[in-house]
């Protein structure tokens, strides 16, 4: 969500400077925008908030299942396949090329601990 406020904050600016005369002006206009965002913001919070307490597990657990997800696939990737290629190695088994993942494994668990909008930010910001 940050990306989105920040990328709607940098519109607002840019428009704001091109249509409205005064400061104060300008000021009313990006708090008129913020106070949208925070609506938007609040609103996905309530529906968060009655997901997680929902009485069925498929609606209440969908997010912890994918947190789980991510956390086995990084487990797999980074722990469990390198140990078994070396003790194939090692026994002299002949062990399949073992699956990797992608970036994708690694922007759908950002996205999901809230880390995905923090490049964003520093792109706004004109940073490398």
């Amino acid at each position: 969500m940050l990306a989105a406020i920040t990328a709607a904050l940098g519109l607002a600016d840019t428009l704001a400077d091109e249509l409205i005369d005064t400061p104060e002006e300008k000021a009313e206009g990006v708090k008129k925008i913020l106070t949208a965002l925070t609506k938007v913001d609040l609103a996905v919070l309530g529906v968060n908030q009655a997901d997680a307490q929902s009485k069925h597990w498929w609606q209440y657990g969908w997010r912890p299942m994918i947190g789980w997800t991510c956390a086995m696939a990084v487990l797999f990737q980074f722990f469990i396949s390198p140990l078994l290629t070396w003790f194939g190695a090692v026994l002299d088994w002949n062990i399949p090329a073992l699956p990797t993942f992608d970036q994708f494994l690694w922007e759908l668990m950002f996205g999901m601990i809230g880390i995905a909008g923090l490049r964003s930010w520093d792109k706004m910001q004109k940073k490398n």
